[in-house]
């Protein structure tokens, strides 16, 4: 064989085994309606934060969902850090007919903040209950969710709960991006894995739940101040402080809109994409090569490819289709998303690099309104 052929060769035994690894590591995870909920008297108090700038399209709804949860003994802290929209006027009508919501406004951001993680760090220090969930503006929760959660964690003696939600997508090239996405950040974090050993973390924006003791050892939000990805990086704070973490599948029991469009999500991780190679490019190099060779080699060789090196290359297509389509299925989303596939690797290629290389040319990123330069985020990164 030819060095193209060993190449797919190789490539077609990677993609199987990480298949392989995706597809048995997603099932291992517990769902949280599985949970057997504790009396509900025997339940300590929950703090459900959550930070919100310019989000009046999406508060309200969210805030119904907060208002109908099945728990005893739980407060809603909003913070409306520095709406310019009516955000701040929508919370604080809520907050008059409903007891369970306070509502904090900041109008300024201190030097050496991210204005969303000194949001939530504002909004801990008001905060009341054993446990703490650290949320969005957006997210859809079940009346049973906070139960179950708060159940888990004192089963089972957590610090540390991440849910991980359902995504609302409603085209198809979107929900076909959101699986490339989730099989990713599986084969990055490798959740089933968070409660069992020291060297695994992960966090979710939508859903971290604390327990508030060990989030005060641990530094709080203080010792996240400048990270970009607060919600992973919250998940190793406390895994390295060495306190206990899981994670659970929601199965709708809290669900986002995370985003619109394909273009949306392309724009929405511009700020995240280069931090999440810690803001090293030799790292966005790897990344890269890896996309190519298992996104778009294979497509490549399957069309124009030859003999054994386009038979390889179409098996391979073959595990990858069926890969997404496992996940689609899961999802519950069409298997028409599939027609999209073959541009998959070039939208990853192009988000990979046009995120890192914004943040590069501009010396920093713009969140929120502030300007933070590269040199400062890189000083300021959570390191352990």
């Amino acid at each position: 064989m030819d060095i193209p052929t060993w190449i797919s060769f190789f490539i077609l035994v990677l993609l199987a085994f990480t298949s392989c690894v995706a597809v048995n590591g997603y099932q291992q995870l517990k769902k949280i309606d599985e949970v057997l909920p504790l009396p509900k008297d025997t339940l300590p108090e929950v703090s459900i934060i959550f930070s919100a700038l310019n989000e009046e399209e999406n508060i309200a709804a969210a805030l119904r969902s907060l208002f109908k949860i099945d728990y005893p003994n739980f407060e809603i802290i909003a913070i409306n850090d520095r709406s310019t929209d009516t955000t701040g006027e929508i919370l604080n009508r809520l907050a008059l007919h409903n007891n369970c919501l306070r509502v904090i406004h900041i109008d300024h951001l201190p030097d050496l903040w991210l204005g969303k993680n000194h949001a939530l760090h504002q909004g801990a220090q008001h905060a009341r209950g054993k446990y703490i969930v650290f949320t969005d503006a957006d997210v859809i929760f079940d009346a049973k969710s906070i139960l179950l959660a708060a159940s888990y964690c004192e089963q089972q003696q957590l610090d540390h709960l991440t849910l991980i939600p359902t995504l609302i997508a409603k085209t198809h090239f979107l929900q076909l991006t959101l699986v490339n996405f989730t099989i990713g950040m599986l084969l990055r974090f490798k959740p089933w894995k968070v409660s069992s050993t020291l060297d695994h973390f992960m966090g979710v924006g939508a859903f971290n739940m604390v327990k508030r003791s060990a989030y005060d050892a641990a530094g709080q939000h203080s010792a996240i101040a400048l990270d970009i990805l607060d919600d992973i990086i919250l998940s190793k704070l406390m895994k390295d402080n060495g306190f206990k973490s899981s994670v659970l599948i929601t199965d709708k029991m809290v669900a986002v809109e995370w985003y619109n469009s394909p273009m949306s999500m392309f724009r929405g991780l511009q700020k995240n994409i280069f931090a999440a190679f810690e803001f090293k490019i030799s790292k966005v190099v790897v990344a890269s090569v890896l996309v190519f060779f298992l996104r778009i080699w294979p497509w490549y060789c399957a069309v124009f490819g030859e003999g054994i090196n386009q038979l390889i290359a179409a098996t391979t297509l073959l595990i990858s289709l069926s890969l997404s389509n496992y996940f689609l299925a899961l999802f519950g989303w069409s298997r028409r998303a599939l027609l999209y596939a073959p541009l998959g690797g070039i939208f990853d290629l192009a988000l990979i690099w046009t995120g890192s290389l914004r943040v590069i040319f501009q010396k920093g990123i713009f969140w929120r309104g502030t300007f933070y330069s590269l040199p400062l985020l890189k000083e300021h990164q959570y390191r352990h």
